[in-house]
């Protein structure tokens, strides 16, 4: 943790969102945690923010990046493709060619083409760069139903047909004409992606399953990378080989991981699709929004989630204890509790806490003591934040509770009746009152719209 200048955000790297308006940048949340609780693990935490496009996507089911650091999103409902200019800091957009197709996974390849799985019709297009992404090509032939779309370096294209339970590989060589399968054994394969040996990574939802089919021998050989990844939809790869994928939540398979002891899981965020950029931020495809996972240094070693028990609405349970690590020197503000990204509810840092306002150096420690006060029944969900002097975020861990009790509580404990204001309304739908505590009461009389005005002080009744 190294202290930053005012003048900065972070040393050599600059925001993501240049010049983007504060307004869009939404909850910071800091989510980098190991699979498994109890393990500390040295890796990057996140910070989550939205892609602040001036407008909602209808249905954002695929993501994808140019060189360029451009954002390309497939949208559903408008059977189209949008492009978002990473120049501008991402609040200028285009829409390319419109498809006859629902468009799902999303691909682009180095000079700029789009390549596009559309679900129904099922079919693949390629929207070409050239003429300002005006001309749509039709790849291929015979798919039913495919979900994820890659291109290689060749400019090969790589489909996860679902609806046939196979990988398919559109040859660029001849036109895109020739089709071939690739590998065996998969059943709803809905997300795929490719290296830059040619080997073909898919991620199949009926299975939980994440495969390697190996470019080495033909596509022939399928191997196995991890299996109890929850509602898989999209399968993404960085520069160093490490696999990341989204459904139930977005993990990362790092490079060489071969158990689930090593499997990373860098939050709860859902996405119908993802992608990566040569910085590690990772972009989610959630519906009418992009969100993007930020990495920033962190902590050393981050605690597992915080369980705090089930407690009664209104009561506050035994607090319990994270503890922090730095791994380099720097300056901290206090920490603070927030539910649901917002401070004050039902979760707090005690004042027995030792993590302060403070300077610490490497390899020093402190512990946050955080109380549970449920407001609500059933799950409650919160984190833990710690920032540096400048109010960066630089680590975070999830906190988690369970209300017991009535859904509703009623304050104060002791509730008395006021008088009646008055009577013989017929069939009031709704009430009003004025700073002066007049009273309006909008009446449904004879299918007529009638409004009449009661004084708080006169007593007076009018229609108006």
């Amino acid at each position: 943790m190294k202290s930053k200048p005012a003048s900065t955000r972070k040393a050599g790297r600059p925001p993501l969102f240049s010049g983007a308006p504060l307004a869009l940048l939404i909850a910071l949340l800091v989510l980098a945690l190991p699979a498994f609780a109890g393990t500390p693990a040295a890796h990057l935490s996140y910070i989550e923010l939205t892609l602040p496009v001036p407008f909602d996507f209808g249905i954002a089911t695929g993501v994808a990046l140019d060189a360029g650091g451009n954002v390309f999103v497939s949208d559903w409902q408008r059977m189209t493709v949008f492009e978002v200019l990473a120049e501008g800091g991402y609040t200028k957009y285009q829409r390319l060619s419109n498809l006859s197709s629902l468009p799902a996974g999303v691909a682009v390849d180095g000079s700029g083409n789009v390549f596009v799985a559309g679900n129904y019709p099922s079919a693949v297009y390629e929207i070409l760069a050239a003429g300002g992404y005006t001309t749509v090509n039709t790849l291929g032939s015979g798919f039913n139903s495919p979900s994820g779309v890659a291109v290689d370096r060749s400019g090969n294209a790589f489909v996860a047909d679902r609806g046939d339970s196979a990988v398919y590989e559109i040859l660029a060589a001849g036109g895109y004409a020739k089709v071939k399968k690739l590998g065996s054994g998969f059943s709803t394969p809905v997300g795929v992606a490719v290296d830059k040996n040619g080997n073909v990574y898919v991620a199949d939802s009926a299975t939980s399953k994440v495969s390697e089919i190996l470019a080495a021998g033909g596509y022939a050989t399928v191997k196995t990378l991890g299996i109890g990844f929850k509602s898989l939809s999209g399968i993404a790869l960085d520069g160093g080989g490490n696999v990341y994928i989204t459904g139930d939540s977005t993990q990362e398979i790092p490079a060489g991981c071969t158990a689930a002891s090593c499997v990373v899981t860098l939050g709860p965020n859902s996405g119908n699709g993802i992608a990566v950029d040569g910085k590690g931020d990772i972009f989610l495809a959630e519906q009418m929004v992009v969100e993007v996972l930020v990495p920033e240094a962190a902590v050393e070693q981050k605690p597992a989630p915080l369980y705090l028990g089930t407690v009664p609405i209104g009561h506050t349970g035994t607090p319990a204890s994270l503890t922090f690590t730095f791994d380099s020197a720097g300056t901290i503000a206090g920490p603070v509790a927030l539910t649901q990204g917002i401070a004050g509810l039902d979760f707090a840092v005690t004042s027995a806490s030792t993590c302060k306002a403070a300077t610490y150096q490497a390899g020093e420690s402190c512990k946050v003591d955080v109380a549970f006060t449920p407001r609500s029944a059933g799950l409650r969900t919160g984190a833990v934040l710690i920032q540096d002097d400048f109010g960066d975020p630089i680590a975070t861990v999830p906190v988690y509770g369970v209300g017991s009790g009535p859904q509703v509580s009623f304050l104060p404990g002791t509730q008395s009746v006021q008088s009646t204001l008055d009577g013989g309304y017929y069939s009031p739908n709704s009430v009003a009152v004025d700073p002066a505590q007049d009273l309006f009461v909008a009446l449904l009389i004879r299918q007529q719209n009638t409004v009449m005005q009661h004084r708080r002080f006169s007593g007076l009744r009018k229609t108006i």
